[in-house]
């Protein structure tokens, strides 16, 4: 098994699976670069950005704003907003990892719900969910 062992903006090196890693992002407004496990998210430089890019094969997004924004800010229905407070979503790159399926799922999410988490993210991210097109 390969592992990357990287520096965070802090210093701090941290050694991560790459397999594990869900989203790798940049905010070119804030000149900030994020590799994102889960539903952590860690600062990284811009040359361990572009080094991390060339060794890995992920999904990568390019972001007006960095993805830390809280889901709550897209200010969603009362159901909407309660149906992904309850499934633990609190930040907008968390839910940008999740599928049409994976929402279906939640308790109470139905299409209305999806169709405005969709219409949400493209208004405010220019963004759509894992899978779609």
């Amino acid at each position: 098994m390969i592992f990357l062992t990287i520096p965070d903006i802090y210093g701090h090196t941290i050694t991560i699976n790459p397999n594990q890693i869900t989203l790798i992002m940049r905010s070119p407004e804030n000149n900030e670069y994020f590799i994102v496990l889960g539903k952590h998210s860690i600062q990284i430089t811009e040359d361990i950005y572009a080094d991390v890019l060339r060794h890995i094969d992920r999904v990568t997004i390019d972001i007006g704003e960095p993805l830390q924004d809280k889901v709550e800010d897209l200010e969603f229905t009362v159901r909407t907003a309660n149906c992904l407070y309850n499934a633990d979503i609190i930040f907008v790159h968390q839910l940008l990892r999740l599928t049409q399926t994976d929402l279906l799922k939640m308790k109470n999410m139905g299409r209305k719900s999806l169709n405005e988490i969709r219409e949400k993210l493209a208004e405010k991210y220019n963004a759509k969910l894992k899978g779609d097109q």
